[in-house]
């Protein structure tokens, strides 16, 4: 539903993945890179996202799911303030633009983006610095929730959930 081709390096653009009759396997969010792109998927249809992917490239294109990264999304208004002690520079990040930033000399990707209707960050990172990376966080005074006030902040936002607002009848 989207025009890949006119999506500039590092801007972020909503979608959906979909069937051939219109209806909505998922939703997700693609990004554009200087060789590719990157695509989040949801945790819980990430293997059947990506079976889909993969079958509608026919081997034209080389796809992986990275299993050794893992997502942490920093919501709210004090997002920028927080996140802003830990990698210098994101403040300047547009919404729906993403770049690459150095944490402890380890690159990172992070967008400006989010699911809760808030001003936001989503931080992609090897698995092996999440834990100190969120003990950080917490200490500058971020809070850890649940999907629950997720929810409730999306809700509020008008944003759909896959599996709850839209699926493949949709």
């Amino acid at each position: 539903p989207i025009d890949l081709k006119k999506i500039e390096i590092n801007q972020s653009k909503y979608s959906f993945l979909m069937n051939e009759h219109a209806g909505i396997y998922d939703d997700l969010i693609i990004t554009k890179l200087e060789n590719g792109y990157m695509i989040i998927l949801n945790a819980a249809c990430k293997n059947k996202d990506f079976e889909i992917i993969k079958a509608k490239l026919s081997g034209s294109y080389k796809i992986s799911l990275s299993d050794d990264l893992s997502l942490i999304a920093v919501q709210g208004p004090d997002a920028k303030r927080v996140l802003e002690n830990l990698i210098h520079g994101i403040n300047n990040l547009k919404f729906m633009n993403g770049n690459k930033f150095n944490y402890n000399s380890i690159d990172l990707y992070i967008t400006r983006s989010g699911y809760t209707g808030e001003d936001g960050f989503e931080i992609s990172m090897p698995n092996n610095i999440v834990e100190e990376f969120v003990k950080k966080l917490i200490n500058l005074g971020s809070n850890l929730i649940g999907l629950g006030a997720r929810d409730t902040l999306r809700l509020e936002a008008g944003l759909c959930l896959y599996g709850h607002d839209i699926d493949e009848d949709t």
